[in-house]
């Protein structure tokens, strides 16, 4: 799969006015999660208007932290009923659970994390996949 590289701003339309810049430094806040920096994204700037457009690479970046941060405060207010093992998961999907590690690691689910480090899907996760398969 090919790299696109910009150059006119989508945004405000200057011409040649795009520049990829490496180990861009971003932090993220949300209502319900603390903020956190993420570091080493690529991202095209505009001169002009200073818009920015992430790259594939860090934007599956930004979406993995982000899922791991939410998993972390769904870890502390989700009950344990409501959590299954990546096993009941995939079978209640219909799926393997190397499928349901992949949807995990790639922020497509949520999951709370435990204490050692274990990620647990939660139950009400199934019936949204469900409906959108």
């Amino acid at each position: 799969m090919g790299r696109f590289d910009f150059t006119d701003c989508p945004s405000c339309g200057a011409k040649d006015s795009m520049v990829l810049k490496t180990n861009v430094s971003k932090t993220y806040k949300s209502k319900n999660i603390a903020p956190f920096v993420m570091d080493d994204l690529q991202d095209h700037f505009c001169s002009e208007c200073g818009d920015g457009i992430f790259r594939k690479l860090s934007q599956n970046k930004i979406r993995r932290a982000m899922a791991y941060h939410i998993s972390l405060r769904l870890a502390t207010i989700t009950p344990l009923s409501e959590l299954l093992t990546e096993e009941e998961f995939a079978k209640a999907l219909g799926v393997s659970s190397r499928y349901v590690t992949k949807l995990i690691h790639q922020g497509r689910v949520e999951y709370a994390v435990h204490s050692s480090g274990l990620k647990f899907p939660i139950h009400s996760e199934v019936e949204r996949l469900q409906e959108k398969w």
